[in-house]
């Protein structure tokens, strides 16, 4: 709500006078920041489609503008899922939907979020993963409201294995019958899945096991390697304890916190 109402007090679109300017606006707003870098008259038909998606998309990120004698550009930082990280640059504006595709493409959240609303454009997202070469997805049915808390504890997890897992989180209250289908028990919650959708499988987390970013990624590396068998469609056993099953979605985002973002190959998924 705050990042909306400081949005809210700028322009569509603020001009950048200089290079000091344009530094200082990449962090001006906590999730995204899109800067085009357009020639004043060459460019003129660009900073048109740039403003009109500003105009249309300005409650969901920050945007800004100045001139450049370079080659047009577009310039996007993901500062909710990527800070720190190079941004991603746009140069090829010759179609027409490309400052258009190139915003939603950087507004996609790391770990997505599954509901009637966004349900089509992750299925086709899913679709992009179903080969031989990008065969997972990882679920991860949540309580209400404990989505955000999820995916702060997981974000390093998902930005590492991004290349290969696709992260999202449901609402288990709006899709239960999805739990049954994921080899998970309903009354148990949070829980994880993991997919290879090319072939089928299903890898349910153990829901008597602790919770966390560091758990849940030596799950997917242990599937990778082989060492996990895939759910057989047998209902799982009830957990001893449902209470101390799985930590709480606090105590996943501070461990998520706590642990750096980690780096490594991971050429074996």
């Amino acid at each position: 709500m705050l990042s909306y109402l400081k949005r809210a007090e700028r322009p569509a679109v603020t001009t950048l006078e200089d290079e000091k300017a344009v530094t200082a606006f990449q962090g001006v707003d906590e999730d995204v920041v899109v800067m085009a870098q357009l020639h004043p008259t060459r460019d003129a038909h660009l900073q048109t489609l740039f403003a009109a998606v500003a105009a249309r998309h300005w409650d969901r990120a920050s945007f800004g503008a100045v001139s450049s004698i370079s080659p047009g550009a577009v310039v996007c930082y993901n500062n909710r899922d990527r800070a720190g990280q190079p941004p991603t640059i746009l140069q090829d504006m010759t179609a027409v939907d490309a400052i258009p595709n190139f915003f939603e493409k950087c507004m996609a959240p790391l770990i997505g979020e599954f509901s009637r609303r966004t349900e089509g454009g992750l299925l086709n997202h899913m679709a992009d993963y179903n080969s031989p070469a990008n065969p997972w997805s990882t679920t991860s049915p949540r309580p209400p409201r404990s989505a955000r808390p999820y995916a702060a504890a997981m974000r390093a997890v998902a930005r590492k294995y991004e290349e290969y897992l696709l992260f999202v989180t449901v609402d288990a209250g709006e899709y239960a019958d999805m739990l049954p289908m994921l080899g998970l028990r309903r009354e148990v919650l949070p829980a994880v899945a993991v997919q290879n959708p090319s072939y089928g499988q299903v890898f349910p987390y153990d829901q008597a096991n602790e919770l966390s970013a560091p758990r849940i990624e030596q799950f997917v590396t242990q599937i990778a390697s082989g060492k996990v068998t895939p759910w057989d469609g047998t209902p799982p056993p009830a957990p001893a304890s449902s209470e101390s099953s799985s930590s709480s979605p606090s105590e996943a985002a501070e461990a998520g916190e706590n642990e750096g973002d980690g780096t490594g190959a991971h050429d074996e998924l």
